[in-house]
């Protein structure tokens, strides 16, 4: 479905992401994973056209992607969360929704015509699935940390995705918070048939719902296989999993 070939960025002659290769199968739950550094993030945004590579090229279902801007990213079926919280926190829970529903359906400058009430019944199923729909007519900046993101979570499915990028979507959990917010991306996926990349710093998280894992380390791939295969490698343990490998 996703395939990353030779991806290359530098910043200022650091070099951040250095010749990355990776696929990504449909169905596929594959985990990313490598130390604070390892240009996890910098791929993420070289993948959804936030940042421009130096070299290499991105295909998604067969279709190159490189150089394209974000928002038509998106709308060819790439859905994305960040590490830091992006949702309107002025606006309620439910306006947030409509917001990118009607970005979805290409309407965010239809100026002359009102958008109360559209996709509401898009949106409530929304709420519904990530269990938001009891803050509904709340402001999202008054939720806790951990039901915005599972709004964020809902504004990236409202796209429509058929692959989700998440980052760190568990960062700054309580870990009560992470085990449910897991639990919900599982059910997720599974439910809608979503095919899942994302990056993740607790390895109980990584272990636990990943079917392929790739490691980072200093920009580099230095293994990728299940996650048997990558707990066993040499070289993952003594960069990045240590004792706990064993």
């Amino acid at each position: 479905m996703l395939e990353v070939s030779g991806l290359t960025k530098s910043f200022s002659g650091f070099v951040a992401v250095n010749g990355v290769s990776l696929s990504v199968q449909s169905g596929e739950i594959h985990a990313v994973i490598g130390p604070n550094g390892a240009g996890k993030s910098t791929l993420f945004n070289l993948i959804t056209g936030h940042l421009a590579c130096d070299e290499g090229e991105v295909r998604f279902e067969g279709q190159p992607i490189t150089g394209l801007p974000p928002h038509a990213v998106v709308r060819r079926g790439i859905g994305r969360s960040f590490q830091r919280i992006s949702v309107f926190p002025r606006l309620s829970v439910t306006e947030n929704v409509q917001t990118a529903i009607v970005a979805r359906d290409g309407r965010e400058f239809c100026f002359w015509r009102p958008l109360l009430g559209s996709g509401l019944d898009a949106t409530m199923e929304l709420l519904e699935t990530v269990g938001l729909s009891d803050e509904a007519d709340n402001l999202a900046g008054e939720l806790s940390y951990g039901k915005q993101k599972q709004l964020e979570l809902a504004l990236s499915l409202a796209g429509e995705p058929r692959i989700l990028l998440l980052d760190e979507p568990t960062a700054g959990m309580s870990p009560r918070e992470t085990e449910d917010s897991i639990a919900l991306i599982g059910r997720v996926v599974r439910e809608r048939n979503v095919t899942l990349l994302f990056t993740e710093h607790d390895m109980t998280v990584v272990f636990g719902i990943a079917s392929r894992i790739s490691v980072l380390h200093h920009g580099e791939i230095i293994a990728s296989g299940t996650p048997e295969e990558v707990r066993a490698n040499a070289a993952v343990q003594e960069v990045y999993l240590g004792r706990s490998a064993h």
